[in-house]
């Protein structure tokens, strides 16, 4: 990626996630919601996943220098163990940056 923006001499570092297993990290962002609301924990169910602040801060965590080298993530290329744990990773497919 390129661009204009801070970092040395006015680039912007970027880098794509080039083996990004969604199906494990998926699961993981449900239960940590779940009992942030207080809730049980239950299934996966995409459509409630708050997947654009989850990646919103990795994100930001990524840019600092103790992150990722301040280096900003442009895209995520997702696999998956099985097609039945890729199953629910599907409805992230047509997010930016989420392939």
């Amino acid at each position: 990626g390129g661009g204009g923006g801070g970092g040395a001499g006015g680039a912007r570092l970027t880098y794509v996630d080039t083996h990004c297993h969604l199906d494990l990290i998926l699961p993981k962002l449900v239960t940590e919601q779940q009992q942030q609301k207080g809730e049980g924990v239950g299934g996966v169910v995409p459509a409630e996943v708050d997947f654009d602040s989850w990646r919103a801060g990795v994100e930001a965590r990524e840019r600092t220098r103790e992150g990722f080298m301040g280096a900003e993530l442009e895209a995520m290329l997702t696999i998956a163990c099985s097609a039945e744990s890729f199953a629910p990773v599907e409805a992230l497919l047509g997010r930016p940056g989420v392939y």
